[in-house]
């Protein structure tokens, strides 16, 4: 089964869209633990309901996997962006820093935060990066925001190498 790391944006538009079943039972989803904490707690549908978001039974089925960085890589993830003049999200630093980890080469993240791509670029694991779009390809075929498609992925990409250059620096 393929290892995928969503930040918060695939998660709440995963579940509005009724789409994360679908995810879920195609991929071993991970979640770092900040974005499990505080960031996906709960999601407006298309009525403007409420629903809150329970992992809880996931987790303990082994269907979604918490993850976590240390505080010390997410504070040079962080360091190093803001450097950039690319601010991220504490769920983003931590996702570029659980992808940094040996133990976790064989994730791949799923964002539809063009940041988040930057700074995947700035740390030399955007290759690694997929859009939703991307991640449906040959399970479900659907409209899709234009923030989860292969076209604003390649857009962000681009202008991640014509921001930073070819070459990212990465964690040192």
């Amino acid at each position: 089964m393929k290892l995928l790391l969503c930040d918060t944006v695939i998660i709440i538009d995963a579940h509005s869209l009724e789409l994360w079943n679908t995810l879920k039972s195609h991929y071993r989803i991970h979640i770092v633990s900040s974005v499990l904490a505080k960031e996906s707690q709960h999601f407006i549908d298309g009525l403007q309901m409420k629903h809150y978001l329970d992992f809880n039974a996931d987790i303990a089925q082994g269907r979604v996997v918490k993850i976590s960085a240390s505080m010390e890589d997410i504070q040079k993830v962080m360091k190093r962006t803001r450097e950039s003049r690319c601010e991220i999200h504490l769920g983003e630093a931590e996702s570029i820093a659980a992808l940094l980890q040996p133990e976790n080469q064989q994730l791949c993240f799923c964002t539809a935060d063009k940041t988040a791509v930057a700074a995947a670029h700035l740390f030399d694991v955007m290759a690694r990066v997929k859009s939703f779009e991307e991640c449906l390809r040959g399970l479900k075929s659907c409209t899709l925001p234009y923030k989860l498609t292969d076209k604003a992925m390649q857009k962000w990409r681009a202008e991640a190498i014509r921001r930073f250059g070819l070459d990212a620096v990465g964690m040192k």
